[in-house]
């Protein structure tokens, strides 16, 4: 009997599934620091009343949520964010002439 090579299928992408609740936040802000190996990006929420640190002087915005990703994630999601962002601004130019 001649062996076959059988590799599993892969699937042609990833869609999301909503079941359930889903956690949302509304941020205005976000800090992104990273290490050799991921990017942090912190999601804050800047609205009154705000707090001053006295001694920085800085605003303080609260943390809604942290995305911890991979360097390549974060890229993919960079470049999926400028394509989409680029979509948007053609859409408004178009709407409002």
């Amino acid at each position: 009997m001649a062996k076959t090579n059988t590799k599993p299928k892969l699937p042609k992408g990833i869609s999301p599934s909503y079941e359930g609740r889903v956690a949302t936040y509304y941020a205005n802000f976000a800090n992104v620091t990273s290490s050799l190996r991921e990017v942090f990006i912190d999601f804050c929420l800047v609205a009154p009343p705000h707090v001053v640190d006295a001694k920085s002087q800085l605003m303080q915005a609260p943390v809604v949520a942290r995305v911890i990703a991979s360097p390549e994630f974060a890229q993919a999601l960079r470049d999926t964010l400028d394509t989409h962002l680029k979509r948007q601004d053609e859409e408004r130019k178009k709407a409002s002439k």
